[in-house]
C-alpha cells in the first residue's frame, strides 16, 4: 500500500514536472516563431532597401563571389540575380584582372575605395564606364558602381551653379 501511495505521489510530480516543461517548450517555441518572423520582416524590408537603391550594388564574398546583385546591377549589366549568386564576379574584364587583385588586396586590407574609375562589361559585351567604391564589411566587400561624368556634365554643374555634388555651393 505505501509502496502504491508512493508511486501515485511520483506519478503525480513526474506529470507536473512533465506539464511544466511542457509549458516552457511552448513558450519557446512561440518566442522563437516570432523571432524569426522578425527576422524574415526585417530581410524583406531590408532587400527592398537594396533593390530601391538607384545605384548598383554588388556584395562578394571572400572569394570574390557574388553574395548580392540589387536590381539597379541587373539593369546596368544585363545579369540577372539568379544567374551571377554564387558566382564570380561577371563584370570584371580580362584587362582588369590585376586591378581587380589589387583592389582586392586593399580591401582585404580594411581600406575603403571611393570612386575608382574603371571600366567593367555588360552582358551583351559593352564596357562601361565607371566609377567604382569598395568598402569592406567584414568578409565581404560592398562593391557600388556609379556612372563616369561626361565631359559635358562639368558644364552643365557650372552653368547651373551647381557645386560638383549637385547642390548649390
Amino acid at each position: 500500500m505505501i509502496t502504491t501511495i508512493v508511486a501515485a505521489v511520483l506519478a503525480a510530480a513526474l506529470t507536473a514536472v512533465a506539464a511544466a516543461l511542457f509549458v516552457r517548450m511552448r513558450a519557446a517555441h512561440r518566442r522563437a516563431e516570432a523571432s524569426a518572423a522578425n527576422y524574415r520582416r526585417g530581410a524583406r524590408w531590408l532587400r527592398r532597401l537594396v533593390d530601391a537603391n538607384p545605384l548598383p550594388l554588388v556584395v562578394i564574398g571572400p572569394e570574390s563571389n557574388v553574395r548580392l546583385w540589387n536590381r539597379a546591377a541587373e539593369e546596368l549589366f544585363g545579369w540577372p540575380e539568379r544567374e551571377v549568386l554564387g558566382l564570380p564576379v561577371p563584370t570584371i574584364t580580362t584587362d582588369k584582372l590585376e586591378e581587380w587583385r589589387r583592389l582586392r588586396e586593399l580591401m582585404v586590407a580594411g581600406n575603403t575605395v571611393c570612386r575608382l574609375e574603371t571600366t567593367q562589361r555588360s552582358r551583351d559585351g559593352r564596357v562601361l564606364d565607371v566609377a567604382l567604391s569598395a568598402v569592406p564589411i567584414g568578409r565581404e566587400i560592398v562593391l557600388v558602381f556609379d556612372a563616369v561624368p561626361s565631359s559635358a556634365e562639368p558644364q552643365i554643374v557650372q552653368i547651373l551653379g551647381l557645386a560638383p555634388s549637385g547642390r548649390a555651393p
